[in-house]
């Protein structure tokens, strides 16, 4: 030591001395007072003394939980190491009613009379998935979790995108259950991108040529809606209304235009298409408008119910929808409501929650098959949309075929990588969110006037040769040789 050398002690405790606060040595931030080198933490001490004066048993666990318990393994278990059930005294400590906001979400099955909670700002601060194989009760745990938001926050506002129609019974009179009887999405609210999936869909040569047909037109019409209205800048992108009469005008009045009568083919196919779309009753909740009037306040109202008026939640019935244009559809919402966060007046947002049933449809691994606005229209919720007050939460039973690069909590994605990785399989090796280590091959950096402390858990997890345990012994030993070293 007076060389600049380390001092290598060892220290055991019995398992009793753990079984609260009171003997607990490790639960102490005395600092100086305690072991060498030891950390200082006048909160830790706080909650031992908290712990001391609790009135009653439920007190005295909820404050053993916050001394206790952190998230994470402290001690990851080797190959054949005997799993023993949790007593129902240890789940109450570890689940014990948290201090900060949070709902009650069920019961644990494996202890029935220990309350499950969820942080309800971890919860939506950070996003959340809900995963699971067909028919292990991903709806019923969706449905619970909304139900309990709602019992704390009865003026909340959920956006729930139901692609089976199951949701809406769920949430009673709390639900405004838009399907496509009821549903009005005016088709100017699409931008380009959008329309062009819908009426110009076609991926040849065909399409492009139908896509830049319709490009021109669309601004055309835009234009010449604002022309009456006062006039303003805009793109084809603007979402400001338009008559599909101009549309088809504009269309028919470029393909008279043309000097070769054989180059009118994508002009045709286009105006076909349009006048096919408009008269399919499939399509009525986005063409079939009684009449034209930019009324996008009342649609953003009613979609992320502003005001509430005791309907909290928005259950959108995508069961009815064609197939070729769900997508569109999902699109759609997600950039609305992604747009409303954007441009809201800061500090003055609306919190705002999206739930995404079958999130591997609109969000894959792979691009293939994809539509690319939905799917960037969700992935920019994922990153960007916590700064404007938007949570999301994913919901789907093929979390392998979820696109990995989604912004959710590390708890979420690590799920989802375990998930497509169950076959994975190491000897002594552990799993730390996405990270994978090593126990039998591990580098310490020992700095001058640092204490190092080993637990016996922790050097049961290094693997000694003939995969024999690396005891507190071996351990000594190794560091016994070089504890003069500078």
């Amino acid at each position: 030591i007076e060389q600049g050398g380390w001092s290598v002690f060892c220290t055991n405790w019995g398992g009793l001395d753990h079984l609260n606060p009171a003997g607990h040595h490790m639960l102490r931030g005395q600092g100086r007072q305690g072991f060498i080198g030891w950390p200082e933490s006048a909160r830790l001490e706080q909650l031992r003394e908290d712990w001391f004066e609790a009135p009653d048993l439920e007190s005295q666990q909820r404050i053993a939980g916050e001394l206790r318990f952190r998230r994470g393994v402290s001690r990851f278990p080797v190959l054949d190491e005997p799993v023993r059930r949790t007593p129902p005294s240890l789940a109450a400590v570890v689940y014990a009613p948290p201090s900060l906001a949070s709902i009650r979400v069920g019961r644990l099955s494996t202890a029935p009379d220990v309350p499950a909670h969820l942080l309800i700002d971890s919860l939506l601060g950070k996003h959340f998935a809900v995963l699971g194989s067909t028919g292990s009760g991903k709806s019923w745990t969706v449905a619970a979790i909304l139900q309990a938001l709602l019992r704390a926050c009865p003026a909340a506002h959920i956006v729930l995108l139901d692609p089976h129609g199951e949701y809406a019974p769920a949430f009673g009179e709390q639900a405004e259950a838009l399907d496509l009887a009821n549903l009005e999405l005016p088709y100017w609210l699409m931008n380009f991108e959008e329309t062009a999936a819908i009426l110009a869909s076609a991926r040849d040569g065909r399409g492009y040529a139908e896509q830049a047909i319709l490009k021109e037109a669309l601004l055309a019409a835009r234009q010449a809606w604002a022309a009456g209205q006062g006039g303003a800048p805009l793109t084809v992108d603007t979402p400001l209304p338009y008559r599909l009469s101009d549309l088809l005008k504009f269309i028919d009045e470029a393909m008279g235009a043309l000097n070769k009568p054989e180059r009118a083919t994508p002009y045709r196919q286009l105006l076909a298409r349009i006048e096919s779309v408009r008269n399919d009753r499939r399509y009525a909740f986005l063409f079939q408008s009684l009449y034209l009037r930019d009324n996008m306040d009342s649609v953003l109202g009613r979609l992320l119910r502003f005001p509430v008026g005791q309907r909290p939640v928005t259950v959108i019935d995508l069961s009815g929808v064609p197939c070729e244009i769900v997508d569109v559809v999902v699109s759609l919402f997600c950039r609305m409501l992604f747009e409303f966060g954007l441009w809201s007046e800061r500090g003055r947002a609306v919190p705002l929650l999206l739930v995404c049933e079958e999130a591997h449809r609109y969000v894959p691994a792979t691009g293939e098959g994809s539509f690319e606005p939905s799917r960037r229209a969700i992935d920019r919720i994922a990153k960007e949309g916590r700064k404007y007050g938007i949570a999301l939460g994913l919901v789907t039973q093929r979390p392998a075929e979820l696109d990995p690069k989604m912004e959710l909590s590390d708890e979420a994605r690590a799920w989802i990588k375990r998930s497509a990785a169950l076959d994975k399989f190491a000897d002594k090796d552990g799993i730390v969110n996405d990270v994978a280590i090593r126990f039998n091959d591990n580098t310490f950096v020992l700095v001058k006037n640092a204490a190092q402390y080993f637990t016996d858990g922790y050097t049961d997890q290094f693997g000694g040769p003939n995969k024999r345990k690396f005891t507190p012994k071996r351990l000594q030993e190794l560091l016994s040789p070089i504890h003069t070293l500078p």
